[in-house]
């Protein structure tokens, strides 16, 4: 309540103020506010510093609106008005994964990933998206894949380490390199439900 109160203070004595404006819109998006928070975020110059970014979280937010077709035309004409910018395309694919849309996602990754060039240790997050759409679809060996080349950018990547060793067990395949990618897995991550539960469910 008192950053509310003093960022609406602050943009009260200055309202082009595209800082307190975007930190205004994160603290209605924390509140669940989605909304509110598009209110503000259209209200930030596009030309500004954080102009982009703002665009971008107007899309999420419009999804979690239920307004998933309007997310979707804002990211699709984003990523085409910006073709070297990745960030578009990486939420999108996002919102259709979770949407179920995987085949819909795959053709995203493939986009991004396409424009790459030389893919880096950053990168990873692009090629395990697209692994898990891959493997949604039943489409095995493209997910396999990707997911190696995620571990190849990004070898102590925890969530790829589970993902990749939860699906070998489940198709009972590599077992035992399995077993210590999940086993790695939970080293990094000791909390994680989900990553300590796949290790249970090699060793069963």
């Amino acid at each position: 309540e008192q950053a509310l109160l003093y960022l609406n203070l602050a943009l009260f004595l200055k309202p082009d103020f595209p800082a307190a404006q975007s930190l205004l819109g994160g603290v209605y998006e924390t509140q669940r506010r989605w909304k509110a928070a598009n209110k503000v975020y259209d209200t930030i110059n596009p030309s500004s510093a954080y102009g982009w970014n703002a665009r971008i979280r107007m899309a999420s937010n419009l999804d979690r609106l239920e307004k998933t077709e309007e997310a979707i035309t804002v990211l699709q004409k984003l990523a085409a008005d910006y073709p070297k910018r990745l960030d578009a395309l990486s939420t999108l694919g996002g919102i259709l994964r979770a949407r179920k849309r995987f085949a819909e996602a795959i053709g995203v990754y493939d986009d991004a990933i396409s424009r790459l060039g030389e893919a880096r240790a950053r990168d990873w997050h692009l090629y395990y998206s697209r692994g898990v759409s891959f493997e949604r679809t039943k489409a095995w060996d493209q997910a396999e894949a990707d997911f190696l080349k995620a571990l190849d950018l990004q070898p102590e990547q925890p969530t790829v380490l589970n993902y990749l060793g939860y699906s070998w067990v489940e198709k009972n395949m590599h077992l035992e390199k399995a077993q210590k990618m999940i086993e790695r897995a939970v080293e990094l991550r000791p909390r994680d439900g989900y990553i300590v539960d796949s290790l249970g469910w090699v060793l069963y």
